[in-house]
């Protein structure tokens, strides 16, 4: 059986969007780590658990600030189907 996927945009835009998605994402850890002092160790794993999830959070948060999740949504959406 073969895996068949069927996107809804080029490969190529797919591929660029994880790169520029996991560049921004380093960049996000980092200042997270920046934060480590100030994050409340409350799983016991600081490094592996907490750096992250403020990683995510502080990443989604500027993403919702600046406006681009808003527009990022905005674009792909004039590329989904429309439906009869």
């Amino acid at each position: 059986m073969a895996l068949q996927l069927q996107m809804r945009k080029p490969l190529t835009a797919v591929l660029t969007e994880a790169a520029v998605v996991g560049v921004l994402l380093i960049g996000f850890v980092r200042l997270a780590q920046f934060l480590m002092p100030w994050i409340p160790d409350l799983s016991g794993q600081r490094q592996n658990i907490e750096l992250y999830i403020m990683a995510g959070f502080l990443f989604h948060f500027a993403l919702e600030v600046t406006g681009v999740n808003h527009w990022y949504a905005t674009e792909y959406c004039k590329l989904a189907p429309k439906s009869a």
